[in-house]
């Protein structure tokens, strides 16, 4: 497969892909370490190209968006609750929907570029970690199957399609509540 290829889907589709890839990597081709080195590379550029667009023009898109302005409050109580952009940033790569809205949020509020660079790179080794290893080790035990394969691929792409679906739902109620309770 080629490197480039790989870099540029990871950019613009995140974590789904980097199972994807992890999971052919079970079976030899793209090699794991490049893989990761790809995954952390892309993930990482994705983040700073966000990073210095909202850092530089940030105020101006929130008031344009009606959606970000609602994220905007979700970001905002994380930051709340950790009282700590860092430990914000290493949470939201954890937490499925706030990677790049905490990405925003750090942008428009300006974060030190260089412990941006240095804190995203530290949250993104152990999330990019587990999930290539989950899709490799999902990749090896499809192996012993030859015959299933395809659907032992497809089982995990859905359960984490339902899992996004389901916390997605989670987090907009969640920001009805914290709105709500506000008004």
């Amino acid at each position: 497969m080629n490197p480039f290829l790989i870099f540029i889907i990871i950019f613009f589709s995140g974590d789904e892909s980097m199972f994807l890839f992890s999971f052919f990597s079970a079976t030899g081709s793209p090699n794991i370490i490049l893989l990761f080195l790809i995954a952390i590379l892309s993930n990482l550029s994705s983040d700073i190209l966000l990073y210095s667009v909202f850092s530089s023009f940030g105020n101006k898109i929130i008031k344009r968006s009606k959606r970000l302005k609602k994220y905007k409050k979700l970001t905002e109580s994380l930051f709340k609750k950790t009282k700590n952009q860092a430990l914000a940033l290493f949470l939201s790569k954890f937490i499925y929907g706030t990677r790049v809205l905490t990405v925003i949020s750090l942008g428009v509020r300006k974060m030190k570029f260089s412990n941006f660079i240095l804190f995203d790179l530290l949250a993104l080794i152990p999330i990019t970690t587990t999930i290539l290893l989950l899709g490799w080790f999902a990749g090896k035990g499809a192996d012993y199957f030859h015959i299933y394969k395809p659907i032992l691929f497809i089982f995990p792409l859905i359960l984490i399609l339902i899992f996004r679906k389901w916390l997605n739902k989670t987090l907009q109620q969640s920001y009805l509540l914290i709105k709500n309770q506000k008004e």
